[in-house]
C-alpha cells in the first residue's frame, strides 16, 4: 500500500503601513460627488480591500476597480476607489438639544 502526503507551504508579506485613503475633502453635504481613493501598499498577495458605507459593504456601482500594481516577485499593490452622490442619508442624525 502506497501512502501520499502533500504539504502546503504558505507564505505571506503584509504591508508595512495600513491602508491610505486619498482625496478626502476638508468638508462635504448632501449633493456632493464623494470620489476615494484607498491604496494598500506592497504585499504578497495583494490586498483584498472593502469598502464599507454606513455599516454596509459598498455596491459594484460605487467601486472603481484599478488594476493592481505589479512590483514583481508575487508583490501588488492594491487600490479601490469609491464613488457616489452623497445624500442626507449619508450622515448621522445628531441630536445637539441634549
Amino acid at each position: 500500500m502506497l501512502c501520499y502526503y502533500t504539504f502546503l507551504s504558505l507564505s505571506t508579506v503584509v504591508p508595512e503601513l495600513p491602508p491610505q485613503v486619498s482625496r478626502l475633502p476638508a468638508s462635504f453635504s448632501p449633493g456632493d460627488w464623494l470620489h476615494l481613493n484607498c491604496t494598500s501598499g506592497r504585499s504578497n498577495p495583494g490586498a483584498r480591500l472593502t469598502w464599507i458605507v454606513n455599516g454596509k459593504e459598498a455596491g459594484d456601482e460605487m467601486l472603481r476597480k484599478f488594476p493592481s500594481v505589479d512590483h514583481g516577485g508575487g508583490f501588488k499593490t492594491s487600490i479601490l476607489g469609491l464613488q457616489f452622490w452623497l445624500r442626507r442619508g449619508h450622515f448621522a442624525q445628531v441630536n445637539y438639544d441634549s
